[in-house]
């Protein structure tokens, strides 16, 4: 439970902090978590967002909208 929470308030900034449009997700989850860039890209992996796109949607939504 604890677990999910985390990643819920995380997902929650994500989305509520500034974005350029073309700044990619993992450059976003770095200045966001103030973590270097292969960090960014774990997290990313593990909040389920493409790390390389430069559009904040989990990646079961993007792969059910195709």
């Amino acid at each position: 439970m604890i677990d999910e929470d985390w990643k819920e308030l995380f997902r929650r900034a994500l989305h509520n902090a500034r974005k350029p449009k073309n700044k990619l997700n993992w450059v976003h989850v770095r200045d966001i978590a103030g973590v270097g860039s292969t960090r960014a890209k774990e997290i990313c992996g593990i909040l389920g967002f493409k790390p390389e796109s430069a559009v904040l949607q989990k990646m079961e939504s993007v792969a059910n909208d195709q």
